[in-house]
């Protein structure tokens, strides 16, 4: 009996990633085929009505971009220990449940850190540049200039 355990093993490994590619692989067929061109078209159709749109999900791409591997880690432990099942296999609800969580925390990264992070960067050049030219530059409104 002990000459077929590994046998087993092996074949109940390799039939867990055939089912875990087989989910994967609607998912990304479904995603690529459906989802992505669902929104090149409402953005088309959308136009400059929708540019808010447009702009918001311009501003959450790199913080989006950055967080999304700790967070899959960080979800994917978490999935795991109270479900009890791996993210893969409950496709494509936990996919769903990220977007849900991603989207504010890249918008809360934008906001409370990169916002504030660029602000201090422009303030700081803009003093550099002041000290170097002599004075300091200053904004000139409509009023001003006429």
């Amino acid at each position: 009996m002990a000459d077929h355990e590994p046998r087993i093993t092996r074949l109940g490994a390799w039939v867990l990633v055939i089912e875990t590619w087989y989910y994967i692989c609607w998912f990304d067929l479904v995603c690529a085929m459906l989802v992505f061109p669902a929104g090149i078209v409402m953005a088309v159709r959308l136009g400059s009505a929708g540019g808010w749109l447009a702009a918001l999900f311009g501003r959450l791409s790199y913080p989006v971009y950055i967080l999304h591997t700790p967070l899959v880690l960080l979800f994917a432990g978490a999935w795991k220990a109270i479900c009890h099942a791996d993210p893969a296999h409950t496709a494509p609800w936990a996919g769903v449940l990220f977007a849900c969580l991603i989207l504010p925390c890249g918008y809360a990264a934008s906001r409370f850190y990169d916002d504030v992070a660029r602000a201090r960067l422009t303030a700081g050049l803009d003093r550099i540049a002041g000290l170097r030219s002599g004075t300091p530059r200053t904004t000139q409104t409509a009023t001003e200039t006429a």
